[in-house]
């Protein structure tokens, strides 16, 4: 999430870690902590800091389709697989 949306929400600092990114250079990123409602569920979640578009972490999809469009305007949808 970008430092200018974790700042303004106050998000509390948690720790620092290196990454390697998909070109597979190594950064270091803040992470801070912070609570989401997915599902209808409230969980506590870390939360990287990198000046980009926010993305859902993959541990969150476990146990749902993800279905992309891959053309300007597309939809992205996620569909339950397994009963809770």
């Amino acid at each position: 999430m970008p430092p200018a949306f974790i700042a303004a929400l106050r998000l509390p600092f948690h720790s620092r870690q290196q990454v390697i990114l998909g070109d597979g250079n190594v950064h270091s990123l803040d992470v801070h902590t912070g609570t989401l409602e997915w599902d209808g569920q409230r969980q506590r979640i870390e939360i990287d800091t990198a000046d980009t578009t926010p993305l859902v972490g993959v541990a969150m999809m476990y146990g749902y389709k993800l279905t992309v469009e891959d053309i300007d305007g597309g939809k992205v949808t996620i569909e339950l697989l397994l009963n809770r």
